[in-house]
């Protein structure tokens, strides 16, 4: 119940941001129709070429920033019904819990009281002989202590100190020795590495069977908000499964205003699905990294300093068939001299890979998400998503070629980031 409470109160906060957007992107938007119109009629009312000029210059210069609002708005209109939805869900879901909680508190008050009725458990009694009974104790004992003192021996005071004994070595005396425990395993962290997660079982914190948070070997950036489920099935041990809204979020941002970065990991896809393995939110999604339907595979990233026109973000996908469904793939997403409007994704995908024109995030996310979650890629053309993640890793840095097929090669063995 408190988890889903948690949860709940996120996605309403969540909602009143997307919402606050929206409607600031409303003005934005009215205003520059106005100033449009207002250019239109400058043009039209202009005695002199040059004032014509510049008045239609205006009305293009509106007209571009109208469409870029509002294919923003568009998008945060899409954020919003997300959420809403997901709210929804989430209300529904708090409701049937708390009930199933008051139902289990009766059953509870009632198993007790039958026990008692049938003398399984002592019904508890009020203890009033306590107090009678220490004051009579206390009492006695002060007598007790007056007749020590009265008939005490007088003692002579001038006797030697008596000599200590001497200590005399036994088996009983000596220490044992230390048990030397095993180390507890302490992986090495690659450099660079931010997050590392292997979704085996001593990685997480389970109630009842329930993951609420999935740890990272790296020490930091620990999922929360769990709502996918573990597998054994995974690629190497454990992973996550992912079905339709499921996934995890990660507090902070590990990608924003990283000229270079690497995301590593296996996954798979059924066929008809796609999967978002990786993404970053500041509001709606900025960042994110998608298997897509047709097993090519999509990368996202906004920088706040670069608007492409008509687009608020670039969005990159590599040629069709490169990740297949229904089966383990590897996955490597590199970029290297990132900046605003710059930058260069090499995108492998098994021993396969694909160089694309790409650009550095920028736009100071508050989270990470692995799978699903809130935001406007849940409503992908094709649904929120399915499929298994395992052996996810994200380092703060570029990985040479031979570095990530060590990764690979690891994998196929069946060795474990942990190991």
């Amino acid at each position: 119940v408190a988890h889903y409470r948690r949860r709940r109160n996120r996605l309403a906060k969540l909602l009143d941001e997307a919402r606050a957007i929206k409607s600031d992107l409303s003005q934005q938007i009215e205003s520059n129709q106005s100033s449009a119109s207002e250019a239109i009629a400058a043009a039209e009312s202009a005695d002199d070429e040059v004032r014509k000029q510049a008045a239609l210059a205006k009305q293009s210069e509106c007209e571009e920033q109208l469409t870029a609002l509002r294919s923003q708005h568009e998008l945060q209109q899409q954020a919003a019904s997300d959420l809403e939805r997901q709210l929804g869900k989430a209300d529904a879901t708090l409701a049937r819990l708390c009930s199933q909680q008051e139902v289990m508190k009766a059953r509870l008050q009632a198993a007790v009281a039958q026990q008692r009725l049938e003398g399984g458990l002592p019904r508890p009694r009020v203890r009033r002989w306590l107090l009678p009974a220490a004051i009579g104790g206390a009492g006695l004992l002060a007598v007790a202590l007056l007749l020590l003192v009265i008939s005490r021996p007088n003692v002579p005071t001038d006797l030697p100190p008596p000599v200590p004994p001497v200590a005399t070595p036994s088996v009983a005396s000596q220490p044992a020795p230390a048990v030397e425990q095993p180390p507890k395993p302490n992986p090495e962290v690659p450099p660079g590495a931010a997050l590392l997660m292997t979704f085996e079982k001593n990685t997480m914190v389970e109630i009842s069977g329930i993951v609420f948070r999935i740890r990272s070997l790296t020490g930091r950036y620990n999922g929360k908000d769990v709502t996918a489920e573990y597998t054994p099935d995974g690629k190497v041990g454990g992973a996550i499964s992912i079905v339709d809204d499921q996934g995890l979020s990660i507090p902070g941002s590990m990608l924003d205003n990283q000229p270079e970065y690497t995301v590593t990991g296996w996954f798979k896809r059924p066929e008809g699905d796609h999967l978002w393995i990786y993404s970053e939110f500041a509001g709606g999604i900025i960042y994110g990294i998608n298997a897509n339907q047709d097993g090519s595979i999509r990368v996202v990233a906004l920088n706040k300093d670069f608007r492409p026109a008509g687009h608020d973000r670039i969005n990159r996908s590599t040629k069709v068939g490169l990740a297949p469904a229904n089966r383990w793939n590897f996955l490597a997403v590199r970029l290297v001299n990132g900046g605003p409007g710059k930058g260069r994704v090499t995108v492998r995908v098994n021993d396969k890979f694909q160089q694309m024109d790409h650009q550095m995030l920028s736009s100071s996310p508050s989270y990470a998400m692995l799978g699903s979650g809130p935001g406007s890629h849940m409503s992908n053309t094709h649904g929120p998503g399915n499929g298994v993640l395992d052996e996810l890793a994200v380092y703060q840095r570029a990985l040479s070629d031979e570095e990530i097929e060590t990764l690979y090669q690891m994998g196929l063995r069946g060795e474990s980031l942990g190991m």
